[in-house]
Protein backbone atom coordinates (compact mmCIF):
# COMPACT_ATOMS: atom_id res chain seq x y z
CA UNK A 1 0.00 0.00 0.00
CA UNK A 2 2.63 2.23 -0.42
CA UNK A 3 0.90 4.15 -3.29
CA UNK A 4 -2.41 4.48 -1.56
CA UNK A 5 -3.75 7.87 0.05
CA UNK A 6 -2.15 7.16 3.10
CA UNK A 7 1.39 5.07 1.88
CA UNK A 8 2.21 7.91 -0.55
CA UNK A 9 2.38 10.61 2.57
CA UNK A 10 5.51 8.27 4.27
CA UNK A 11 9.18 8.64 2.34
CA UNK A 12 11.33 5.64 2.05
CA UNK A 13 12.48 6.08 5.45
CA UNK A 14 8.98 5.53 7.00
CA UNK A 15 8.78 9.27 7.67
CA UNK A 16 6.01 11.70 7.05
CA UNK A 17 6.71 13.51 4.24
CA UNK A 18 5.42 15.51 1.17
CA UNK A 19 8.25 13.65 -1.26
CA UNK A 20 5.74 13.92 -4.40
CA UNK A 21 5.80 16.61 -6.70
CA UNK A 22 2.33 18.62 -7.21
CA UNK A 23 2.10 17.50 -10.44
CA UNK A 24 2.52 14.28 -8.94
CA UNK A 25 -0.04 14.62 -6.93
CA UNK A 26 -2.53 16.09 -8.96
CA UNK A 27 -2.12 12.95 -11.29
CA UNK A 28 -2.90 10.49 -8.25
CA UNK A 29 -5.95 12.57 -7.36
CA UNK A 30 -7.13 11.85 -10.93
CA UNK A 31 -6.54 8.21 -10.83
CA UNK A 32 -7.62 7.86 -7.41
CA UNK A 33 -11.04 9.57 -8.22
CA UNK A 34 -11.36 7.36 -11.07
CA UNK A 35 -11.32 4.16 -8.63
CA UNK A 36 -13.66 5.82 -5.77
CA UNK A 37 -16.04 6.07 -8.84
CA UNK A 38 -16.02 2.71 -10.68
CA UNK A 39 -16.13 1.06 -7.53
CA UNK A 40 -19.18 3.60 -5.64
CA UNK A 41 -20.98 2.33 -9.72
CA UNK A 42 -21.22 -1.39 -7.72
CA UNK A 43 -23.53 -2.57 -5.61
CA UNK A 44 -24.64 -6.06 -3.34
CA UNK A 45 -28.06 -6.63 -2.94
CA UNK A 46 -28.87 -7.35 0.98
CA UNK A 47 -31.00 -10.36 0.34
CA UNK A 48 -34.49 -8.42 0.11
CA UNK A 49 -33.81 -7.24 -3.37
CA UNK A 50 -32.45 -3.69 -2.19
CA UNK A 51 -29.39 -2.36 -3.29
CA UNK A 52 -26.41 -1.19 -1.41
CA UNK A 53 -23.57 0.53 -3.31
CA UNK A 54 -19.89 0.25 -2.71
CA UNK A 55 -18.12 3.49 -0.63
CA UNK A 56 -16.09 4.10 -3.17
CA UNK A 57 -14.01 6.39 -0.58
CA UNK A 58 -13.66 3.75 2.10
CA UNK A 59 -12.30 1.20 -0.03
CA UNK A 60 -9.83 3.36 -2.27
CA UNK A 61 -6.86 2.25 -0.09
CA UNK A 62 -7.80 -1.09 -0.89
CA UNK A 63 -8.88 -0.73 -4.51
CA UNK A 64 -5.56 1.00 -5.81
CA UNK A 65 -3.64 -1.53 -3.42
CA UNK A 66 -4.79 -4.49 -5.64
CA UNK A 67 -4.26 -2.32 -8.98
CA UNK A 68 -0.61 -3.34 -8.29
CA UNK A 69 -1.31 -6.94 -9.83
CA UNK A 70 -0.72 -5.22 -13.08
CA UNK A 71 3.25 -4.77 -11.91
CA UNK A 72 3.07 -8.34 -10.76
CA UNK A 73 1.92 -9.60 -14.12
CA UNK A 74 4.72 -7.67 -15.94
CA UNK A 75 7.23 -8.67 -13.48
CA UNK A 76 6.08 -12.79 -13.99
CA UNK A 77 6.09 -12.19 -17.63
CA UNK A 78 9.23 -10.92 -17.71
CA UNK A 79 11.19 -13.16 -15.64
CA UNK A 80 8.97 -15.74 -17.86
CA UNK A 81 10.44 -14.73 -20.95
CA UNK A 82 13.63 -14.88 -19.20
CA UNK A 83 12.82 -18.71 -17.88
CA UNK A 84 11.24 -20.08 -21.82
CA UNK A 85 15.08 -18.95 -23.28
CA UNK A 86 16.03 -21.65 -21.01
CA UNK A 87 13.66 -24.38 -21.36
CA UNK A 88 12.14 -24.37 -18.05
CA UNK A 89 8.48 -23.61 -18.36
CA UNK A 90 5.80 -25.94 -19.17
CA UNK A 91 2.21 -26.05 -19.25
CA UNK A 92 -0.15 -27.88 -16.94
CA UNK A 93 -1.49 -30.62 -18.71
CA UNK A 94 -5.08 -31.10 -19.26
CA UNK A 95 -5.37 -27.41 -19.17
CA UNK A 96 -6.63 -25.62 -22.16
CA UNK A 97 -5.11 -21.89 -20.55
CA UNK A 98 -2.10 -20.05 -21.45
CA UNK A 99 0.34 -19.44 -18.63
CA UNK A 100 -1.10 -15.59 -19.00
CA UNK A 101 -4.67 -17.11 -18.14
CA UNK A 102 -3.44 -18.79 -15.73
CA UNK A 103 -1.95 -16.28 -13.96
CA UNK A 104 -4.98 -14.15 -13.85
CA UNK A 105 -6.55 -17.38 -12.66
CA UNK A 106 -4.88 -17.58 -10.21
CA UNK A 107 -5.41 -14.17 -8.98
CA UNK A 108 -8.77 -14.35 -8.89
CA UNK A 109 -8.63 -18.06 -7.40
CA UNK A 110 -7.07 -16.14 -3.86
CA UNK A 111 -11.18 -14.22 -3.63
CA UNK A 112 -13.34 -17.19 -4.18
CA UNK A 113 -15.72 -17.22 -1.31
CA UNK A 114 -19.34 -18.61 -0.75
CA UNK A 115 -20.96 -15.82 1.21
CA UNK A 116 -24.19 -15.00 2.03
CA UNK A 117 -25.61 -12.38 0.62
CA UNK A 118 -26.78 -10.58 4.03
CA UNK A 119 -23.28 -11.27 5.27
CA UNK A 120 -21.72 -9.42 2.23
CA UNK A 121 -24.37 -6.32 2.74
CA UNK A 122 -22.96 -5.58 6.14
CA UNK A 123 -19.44 -5.54 5.18
CA UNK A 124 -19.85 -3.06 2.60
CA UNK A 125 -21.07 -0.81 5.18
CA UNK A 126 -17.83 -0.80 7.36
CA UNK A 127 -15.48 -3.26 5.28
CA UNK A 128 -12.49 -1.14 3.53
CA UNK A 129 -12.11 -4.14 1.38
CA UNK A 130 -14.75 -4.36 -1.53
CA UNK A 131 -16.37 -7.50 -1.62
CA UNK A 132 -14.16 -10.04 -3.58
CA UNK A 133 -16.44 -10.49 -6.13
CA UNK A 134 -15.03 -6.61 -7.37
CA UNK A 135 -12.11 -7.06 -6.32
CA UNK A 136 -11.39 -9.13 -9.29
CA UNK A 137 -13.43 -7.73 -11.41
CA UNK A 138 -12.64 -3.86 -10.73
CA UNK A 139 -9.41 -4.82 -10.79
CA UNK A 140 -9.24 -7.19 -13.63
CA UNK A 141 -11.47 -4.57 -15.75
CA UNK A 142 -8.35 -2.22 -15.56
CA UNK A 143 -5.91 -4.99 -16.83
CA UNK A 144 -5.29 -4.64 -20.71
CA UNK A 145 -3.46 -7.64 -20.78
CA UNK A 146 -6.07 -9.85 -19.07
CA UNK A 147 -8.72 -8.39 -21.81
CA UNK A 148 -5.62 -9.14 -24.24
CA UNK A 149 -5.23 -12.74 -22.70
CA UNK A 150 -9.05 -13.65 -22.51
CA UNK A 151 -10.18 -12.22 -25.60
CA UNK A 152 -12.65 -10.09 -24.65
CA UNK A 153 -14.87 -7.59 -26.42
CA UNK A 154 -13.65 -3.94 -26.70
CA UNK A 155 -15.84 -2.10 -24.85
CA UNK A 156 -17.22 -4.79 -22.71
CA UNK A 157 -17.27 -5.18 -18.64
CA UNK A 158 -13.77 -6.56 -18.44
CA UNK A 159 -12.51 -4.70 -21.68
CA UNK A 160 -13.91 -1.02 -21.41
CA UNK A 161 -12.52 1.83 -23.77
CA UNK A 162 -9.17 3.31 -22.58
CA UNK A 163 -10.62 6.56 -21.35
CA UNK A 164 -12.85 4.75 -18.84
CA UNK A 165 -9.92 2.46 -17.24
CA UNK A 166 -8.55 3.21 -14.01
CA UNK A 167 -4.40 2.88 -14.84
CA UNK A 168 -1.51 4.09 -12.30
CA UNK A 169 0.48 2.24 -13.91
Amino acid sequence: HAFDSSGRLYNQDGKLEQWWTNATSERYNVIQKCIVDQYSSYYVEDGEGKRIYLNGNMTSGENIGDSGIIQSFRAWKSQFQESKKAGNEYLLPGLPYTREQLFFISFANQWAQNIKPESVAIRVRADPHSPNRFRVEGTLSNVPEFAEAFKCPAGSKMNPPQEKRCLFW
